[in-house]
């Protein structure tokens, strides 16, 4: 908790500079529209979401679909045919579509032949025994059962 104004941080890194701005009276200014941040982070952070096509960044390729940004045109292709029906892979059992034959092949596995999750999945939580079956999504729900919380909004 801050000893001046009592506000509370969840991380020390972050009290640590909110403590900074009370001792130093440096400021920042955006020089496109005026408004003034305490920090040349949240300055940098403004510039990109409000004024990043009169700053010549690239904005990131968005899918018209669905709306989700991808890091390159090549991406967003690749994503772009999880929508096209023509791409798409139809049961046999149920008439469910899936994006590709992956995901096709893993609903037939787990809804139709009733094939146990984690004889699909290779990778077990320690702690709940929930299967997953890529270790980035499994290390990403470990998060869960810690106090660390590593996404920042």
């Amino acid at each position: 908790m801050c000893i001046i104004c009592g506000r509370n941080y969840l991380y020390p890194s972050n009290l640590k500079r909110h403590i900074s701005a009370h001792e130093v009276s440096v400021s920042f200014m955006c020089e496109i529209c005026g408004s003034i941040f305490r920090h040349r982070t949240n300055l940098n952070r403004h510039q990109k979401e409000s004024h990043a096509s009169q700053l010549g960044e690239r904005t990131k390729p968005q899918c018209v679909e669905c709306g989700k940004a991808f890091r390159d045109a090549y991406v967003l292709n690749r994503h772009m045919g999880s929508h096209s029906v023509e791409n798409s892979c139809m049961c046999p059992t149920c008439s469910q579509v899936f994006p590709n034959r992956g995901a096709l092949h893993k609903h037939k596995l787990l809804q139709h032949d009733k094939v146990p999750m984690d004889k699909v999945a290779k990778h077990e939580c320690a702690v709940c025994n929930q299967w997953f079956e890529y270790t980035h999504v499994l290390k990403r729900h470990s998060a869960v059962h810690t106090k660390q919380r590593p996404f920042v909004c």
